[in-house]
């Protein structure tokens, strides 16, 4: 096989995915610099009154609702740091809540396309953007859209705070997704996976879909927002080891993994959804 040229490399980036990753990494960061987050967690401890569980139930529920609409390695990076300051003052641990958090922000993400990357490269798939419930996504360009939005915000926003917006955004992780557009088309190039086994694409996006989402809970290296809050937590002085996330990490991704297998079964086999 011949060398490919760099503007045919060039011409695998799946440009709209990096520019939709892009453009919630500014957004993320804009809505950092207003204080955004801080408020939200302020305004859970309120809301529970100085109570411990409801204020990480409801720490759970905000991260998990961001997590589906905004990128969730970013949102948890930001979190992080305000759990640690709430957990301080009520004199709670803040390892095993950030734990929860971080499984939380991986639910979250997993409830749209959008929420997090492997998602975004699932929804990116021409075929994948044919079924039906995804056909709302053919009709507009997902990437530019979070691009004009990202400009937007950022025209508003004080130019004294454009360098640590910027600063914010995560540039390694979008290099890792452009090299990892070339790799996956080296399996079209060469003509791998080209045998069709004649099965409905529905049920297989959502099964892949869950599968990767949620079985990164297992693990502490299962998913990018898992290291970045173990990372993040070390620099506050907390840092928790490979099997204290698996204790609790593990129970939970299979629980999570069994509830999405039956729906998926209910869906598809018994009330034979075309979805």
């Amino acid at each position: 096989m011949q060398r490919p040229s760099l503007t045919q490399v060039v011409s695998w980036l799946d440009v709209e995915t990096l520019c939709l990753l892009f453009g919630m990494m500014i957004l993320v960061g804009v809505l950092c610099e207003t204080g955004f987050f801080d408020y939200a967690a302020v305004l859970a401890y309120r809301l529970a009154h100085g109570r411990i569980w409801p204020m990480v139930t409801m720490l759970c529920a905000f991260t998990a609702i961001i997590s589906a609409f905004l990128d969730n390695v970013t949102t948890i990076l930001l979190m992080t740091p305000v759990t640690i300051k709430l957990c301080e003052v009520m004199d709670l641990d803040p390892k095993h809540v950030l734990i929860i958090l971080v499984i939380f922000s991986n639910i979250g993400g997993a409830a749209t396309p959008v929420g997090d990357p492997p998602n975004v490269i699932i929804i990116s798939n021409p075929s994948v953007r044919s079924l039906n419930i995804f056909r709302i996504f053919g009709s507009f360009n997902a990437g530019w859209t979070a691009i004009l939005g990202a400009v937007m915000l950022m025209v508003l926003a004080d130019t004294r705070e454009l360098d640590a917006v910027i600063a914010r955004v995560e540039w390694t992780t979008l290099i890792f997704f452009g090299a990892l557009f070339v790799v996956m088309e080296i399996k079209i190039v060469t003509g791998l996976g080209e045998s069709d086994l004649g099965l409905k694409l529905g049920p297989l996006v959502y099964a892949l879909a869950f599968g990767a989402c949620l079985g990164g809970n297992g693990t502490l290296i299962g998913a990018s927002a898992n290291v970045v809050c173990a990372g993040v937590a070390e620099q506050h002085g907390y840092k928790f080891s490979f099997f204290e996330f698996f204790r609790i990490g593990f129970p939970l991704m299979l629980l999570t993994t069994a509830l999405s297998t039956a729906w998926l079964l209910t869906c598809h086999v018994l009330l034979n959804w075309d979805i």
